[in-house]
């Protein structure tokens, strides 16, 4: 026998790939063991940043068939929310951040709490140079907690919050010198808010310690349901801070009926121009899609050339609308108890799979070998919800059951219910009366479509897979917010 070496093996696994997508159109990791299947989904992404000891540990790992039902997930709900208790009381809310000049930008952050009426406000000014940023009490260098801020603008007003829309905006990031580097689509965000009266809420700063970030908490130590973090890598991503930023703001604001979360490089879109008026492009309106879900995602930009590919989310994490709920409290405060690893996605494709077999009573089983390595995860969720969709949409008991071919191309046309309480909105426009859509969330399979929002970052020279979505059209003025 000819020992193949990890390039051809890695062509074998590509070509081999292809002809199930193209010849045959039909998922082809269903017909494979789970052992096969992720040996295949390791060396197909052996390019990224997992080693091989992580892809050994893998293969190896002694997998376990996990199914739970709703009722325990709710005691897990419950056991995440008092572990996430201290976390999330960590974080400052007591916070007002001004907008004291645009160009270049200037930010100043006051406290509200009335013991701090008398403190002087602590700024970062681009004007300074960088150095100066990242050493400034609100820079890398300078910002040792985090605090969930307010956002106001000139002339130095708040937002208004007592009749303001009742789902607010919530961004989050590490400090001055990040926020800085996104300033467009921040701005972007301010501008979207003020325009609309909506609140606009932004974490800047680590509310923990680097100790309890990297912590892996169990859950329920004699359920074997309880999810479990085996990675190889020491440390958990700053990104899962998302999660107490909205936990915070539900419990700071208890008029908001949600609140929809952006990452920093996301940025309000054409599509986004009707909510100064009667139109149904607003947050809300994604809201009144499902009024019995909780938590509303979308998967990456629609391609067609990825078909099926070990390259398909089942949700992106950095554009999410979640219900203000006790639901959506456990969901929130079990992914920050489940973080594990260099990617948020990680414990949220992880949390989703026990979302989707608590919803079918047990009968979704979930092969937990498959959750020790990012990319394999990656593919076998979205390989999962092919293969049981008949299944999912029966228990869900929602309208929203998909398109006819996503169980062969891996990417939503149709909203999807994934769970009573979990909508994935689609790659499409949706059509909720015959004058009226729902525009597309970041996505649609027209790449000339207007979206409500772009997730692209401000050094990319080029559009993304949306046309529209290009940094030069990031509209910052009075009239338009794309």
């Amino acid at each position: 026998m000819v020992a193949l070496g990890t390039t051809s093996r890695r062509m074998v696994v590509a070509l081999a790939a292809w002809w199930c997508r193209c010849l045959l159109a039909v998922p082809c990791q269903a017909n494979v063991m789970p052992g096969e299947w992720v040996v295949q989904a390791a060396y197909v992404d052996s390019d990224h940043s997992s080693t091989d000891l992580q892809r050994r540990h893998l293969v190896q790992h002694n997998g376990r068939n996990i199914s739970v039902t709703h009722s325990t997930l709710q005691m897990l709900f419950e056991a995440a929310t008092n572990q996430a208790e201290d976390a999330v009381r960590n974080v400052d809310t007591n916070c007002l951040l001004r907008v004291e000049r645009t160009a270049p930008a200037r930010i100043c952050v006051t406290s509200l709490a009335t013991s701090a009426t008398k403190q002087q406000p602590k700024c970062a000014d681009a004007a300074l140079g960088w150095e100066a940023v990242r050493d400034s009490a609100l820079g890398t260098n300078g910002l040792k907690h985090g605090m969930l801020c307010r956002i106001a603008s000139p002339p130095m007003r708040a937002i208004p919050t007592k009749a303001a829309p009742s789902v607010a905006v919530v961004s989050f990031v590490t400090s001055a010198d990040y926020l800085f580097a996104n300033w467009h689509s921040f701005l972007n965000k301010v501008s979207y808010c003020e325009r609309t009266g909506r609140g606009f809420y932004l974490l800047l700063g680590k509310p923990t310690s680097t100790s309890m970030l990297n912590d892996r908490p169990k859950l329920l130590r004699d359920s074997p349901a309880s999810p479990r973090c085996e990675v190889t890598e020491p440390s958990n991503t700053i990104n899962i801070y998302k999660t107490l930023a909205l936990l915070a703001l539900f419990r700071a604001s208890p008029n908001l009926i949600g609140a929809m979360y952006m990452d920093a490089d996301t940025w309000f879109a054409d599509g986004s121009d009707g909510a100064n008026n009667a139109s149904i492009s607003t947050p809300e309106a994604y809201f009144a899609l499902e009024p019995s879900a909780h938590l509303f995602g979308n998967q990456n930009c629609y391609n067609k050339k990825q078909r099926g590919s070990p390259e398909l989310v089942a949700m992106n994490s950095g554009l999410l609308f979640f219900r203000k709920s006790a639901w959506s409290r456990g969901f929130l405060s079990m992914w920050w108890s489940m973080r594990c690893g260099n990617r948020d996605q990680m414990a949220l494709f992880h949390l989703l799979l026990l979302c989707m077999s608590a919803a079918t009573d047990g009968r979704f089983v979930i092969d937990d070998r498959h959750m020790y390595d990012y990319y394999a995860l990656r593919q076998y969720a979205v390989h999962k919800i092919r293969a049981d969709y008949a299944l999912i949409a029966a228990s869900s008991g929602s309208r929203w059951r998909g398109d006819a071919d996503f169980p062969f191309s891996g990417q939503a046309l149709e909203p999807i219910a994934l769970a009573p309480q979990i909508l994935l909105l689609p790659s499409a426009a949706v059509r909720v009366s015959p004058q009226s859509v729902v525009p597309g969330l970041r996505s649609d399979a027209d790449q000339h479509a207007a979206t409500f929002v772009c997730h692209t970052k401000e050094s990319r020279k080029k559009p993304d897979k949306m046309l529209r979505c290009t940094p030069a059209r990031i509209c910052l003025q009075e009239g338009g917010s794309g």
